[in-house]
């Protein structure tokens, strides 16, 4: 008797499997139609047999074949005599590559009719049929007329069950031109939509600048040691009925630029940051245009400093 307290708390051993880790199922149209049809056209089970490659964590069922089997209403299966004859009949129908296709066939299906796809004890038992025969992987796949279909992966090598593994429907080649096809012409919608926007702004900006005006207000006057200085100029001024082109004077200066832009740029140490400001209002004007907004801004600055503005 040993002398430990902690007492085993199972009898049985459990396995998870990383989602990441777990094989993914692609199975060809042509596979998959076949499947569809042998499933909706019998109303007992009915079984068949596939083509599989496996490539990393990739599974890809190629194709499905019918097998000789005698089927009843809620039971189908394939003994290791059936897999026998069916072999020889594949080596007598593919003689130049029967051999290879017997080696890649690593897939039983069968249908339930209209009942679940979960897997039933004779399911189960069949597994082991292919275990026997040196399969080190095989994979179950059970479908029913509903739509619903199950896809389990028995690795043998590993004495593992991959049970509802992930799986989708390959893309034919036909299908994957036709894609590029589409993605060519959704590029050239994309141009044409570009050109047409280009196309219509150059000639609404246009439009824009002639037709539709925007009033500023302007400072009248200022507060400076308790006395109103007016400007001689008018409160309002359409923006754009002005040339910003041809900036000379004082009073340019002040019809176009507000009050409150020019105390900013007033206070500014030095002709790059004045003009960072000034061109970002008018990024047309000239360096000799700029130097005036800012030798304005600097005694607007200077004649506010301790007043108010107005």
């Amino acid at each position: 008797m040993g002398i430990s307290m902690f007492k085993p708390n199972t009898t049985k051993p459990t396995v998870s499997i990383l989602e990441i880790c777990a094989p993914e199922v692609i199975i060809t149209k042509r596979a998959l139609t076949k499947m569809q049809i042998y499933v909706n056209t019998c109303d007992n089970e009915v079984g068949w047999l596939g083509i599989a490659i496996k490539e990393d964590k990739y599974i890809y069922i190629e194709d499905v074949l019918l097998f000789e089997q005698e089927v009843h209403a809620t039971t189908t299966e394939i003994t290791p005599e059936g897999l026998a004859t069916f072999g020889e009949k594949l080596l007598a129908d593919y003689p130049d590559n029967g051999m290879e296709i017997w080696n890649n066939i690593k897939v039983w299906g069968h249908s339930h009719v209209n009942m679940s796809t979960f897997a039933s004890g004779q399911d189960d038992k069949q597994m082991e049929t292919f275990a026997e025969g040196g399969h080190d992987w095989f994979i179950r796949i059970i479908a029913n007329k509903k739509g619903d279909m199950n896809i389990d992966i028995y690795d043998y090598s590993l004495g593992i069950i991959y049970k509802g593994v992930i799986w989708k429907e390959g893309i034919t080649e036909e299908e994957t031109k036709i894609l590029k096809q589409i993605k060519l012409l959704q590029q050239k919608i994309k141009e044409i939509n570009k050109n047409f926007i280009s196309k219509y702004e150059f000639q609404i900006k246009k439009e824009i600048k002639e037709k539709v005006k925007e009033i500023k207000t302007v400072v009248t006057g200022y507060q400076y040691g308790g006395n109103w200085q007016p400007y001689n100029y008018q409160s309002q001024i359409p923006s754009n009925n002005y040339d910003t082109d041809d900036i000379k004077t004082y009073a340019d200066v002040y019809k176009l630029f507000e009050d409150d832009l020019l105390y900013e740029i007033g206070q500014c140490k030095s002709y790059k940051d004045a003009s960072v400001i000034i061109l970002t209002f008018d990024e047309s004007l000239s360096s000799k245009e700029v130097n005036l907004v800012w030798e304005v801004g600097q005694a607007y600055y200077k004649s506010h400093k301790g007043g108010t503005a107005k």
